[in-house]
């Protein structure tokens, strides 16, 4: 399994850690898919998406997605996090 995916490694087990303290966490991963799966399985559900971070505008466009649901859901707080590497 691939390291840098949602499902696996680093920003996985990031997301799963805060998702078991009652946050709620956007997963952006190539895969959308795999993001959204990612996302559904947390302790507490997050969404999920597809992005690819290296893209600026793929990227902006999922950060107001969280941002907006983050509103919604009337949340305080958004903490950007990256696990990722240049292959």
């Amino acid at each position: 399994m691939d390291r840098r995916s949602a499902r696996a490694g680093i920003g996985a087990g990031i997301a799963t850690v805060m998702a078991q303290q009652g946050a709620r966490v956007g997963i952006l991963d190539l895969d959308g898919a795999t993001a959204a799966e990612t996302a559904a399985g947390l302790a507490v559900p997050g969404i999920g998406m597809a992005c690819d971070v290296i893209i600026e505008d793929q990227l902006q466009a999922a950060v107001k997605e969280i941002v907006a649901v983050a509103r919604r859901l009337q949340a305080n707080d958004v903490v950007p996090q990256q696990a990722f590497e240049y292959v």
